[in-house]
């Protein structure tokens, strides 16, 4: 009876070596450049997630995994994340995308590594696009993915980090994709590239690398013109309460989303935020702040990238969460605070997400920073 004990032991301690073995051989080999999350929108968790942080923390990876991922698979973890449509829903691509690397936590990893910039030429050398026949198949990911790298390839670590010879491979690779994406399917994610490269240059003007960008625009003078304010007329007012004059844009002529992009704005918002309810579609026309500070009109036509004067001027006067109030999430988003539930601590909000429609959500269940909130009431 002892002799068998011993021997169930040594195949149970073989079996269990073995299994240890064959795990940690298992990650060794495990050079596939796919990075899948554990959670996502599809998941039963995620349906019962309540704020925005609970979907950013199910996304989170460790350190430790992140520094020994490959820049291939780095550069998957950052297309297949699930809240990679959230840098949308700003009021311009850099801003969307600065709000993006603090809740992905792959992205700081991304940019520092001296190799990204192959990484991406080489994906989006591959990438897939659509056209009418094709585009209703599309996942949301995949779709916004030729977008989604060229946000990406115009940042000034990735740009400041490539050789010359990959530098130009990736800018010619972009230039002829552009060139190639149906009109009937992309406007808002034509080019984003280009839009991204002036945005910095406008916004950060200490991050833009001049000499190799002006390169870069010199060679295609075409595409040049694609720049963030492209989209838009500027030479627009509006008034505050006290008769301060704040600058709008009005969206050019074929600027608009095409019927495909809005399909696929409203399906993003519809799975990653089922907390929130749809009011109305996605458009470029107006934007978050216009549509709280300016108008709630569905014929509003001005995009306002900065409200700050409605509080400065002494139009509004800081208040608490009340209906009817302006709720200001600082320096991202707007929106109006519709409903007080008792026993919930915070309020209900209608706004409008970025290029996407206008929705009612509970105050952070939304694409958006809740660290610095501020209520306002008309003074």
């Amino acid at each position: 009876m002892k002799k068998l004990l011993n021997f169930f032991l040594s195949v149970v301690i073989l079996l269990s070596v073995n299994t240890c073995a064959y795990a940690a051989s298992s990650d060794e080999m495990d050079t596939s450049s796919e990075y899948k999350y554990k959670i996502t929108s599809e998941s039963i968790e995620w349906k019962k997630f309540v704020s925005h942080q609970e979907m950013v923390d199910a996304c989170q990876l460790s350190d430790n995994e992140i520094k020994k991922m490959s820049t291939e698979k780095l550069l998957s973890a950052y297309l297949n994340y699930p809240l990679l449509g959230d840098m949308y829903a700003y009021s311009t691509t850099e801003a969307g995308f600065n709000a993006l690397r603090k809740q992905c936590n792959v992205l700081d990893e991304l940019l520092s590594r001296k190799d990204t910039g192959k990484a991406i030429l080489n994906k989006y050398k591959s990438v897939e696009l659509y056209d009418l026949n094709t585009v209703d198949s599309a996942a949301f990911n995949a779709f916004i993915e030729p977008s989604a790298l060229e946000i990406l390839a115009a940042q000034p670590e990735i740009i400041d980090n490539m050789d010359n010879t990959t530098f130009i491979a990736l800018n010619d690779a972009i230039y002829k994709k552009c060139n190639e994406k149906s009109d009937d399917v992309y406007s808002a994610t034509n080019c984003l590239y280009y839009i991204t490269l002036n945005e910095i240059a406008e916004i950060h003007p200490e991050n833009y690398n001049h000499k190799r960008v002006n390169e870069l625009l010199s060679v295609h003078p075409s595409k040049a013109i694609s720049s963030s304010s492209a989209d838009y007329n500027w030479n627009y007012t509006v008034k505050t309460p006290k008769n301060s004059s704040v600058s709008v844009g009005v969206l050019k002529s074929g600027k608009e989303l095409t019927s495909a992009e809005k399909t696929k704005c409203n399906d993003y918002i519809k799975s990653q935020y089922p907390g929130a309810s749809y009011i109305s579609s996605a458009t470029k026309k107006y934007n978050c702040h216009s549509f709280a500070w300016y108008s709630q009109s569905a014929s509003n036509k001005y995009w306002m990238n900065d409200p700050s004067k409605y509080m400065s001027d002494g139009s509004y006067k800081k208040s608490g969460f009340k209906v009817g109030n302006m709720i200001y999430y600082k320096g991202e988003h707007s929106g109006i605070v519709t409903r007080i539930k008792v026993g919930y601590a915070g309020c209900f909000v209608t706004s409008k997400w970025g290029l996407y429609g206008v929705y009612n959500h509970f105050y952070n269940h939304c694409p958006y920073s809740t660290s610095n909130l501020s209520c306002w009431e008309k003074a």
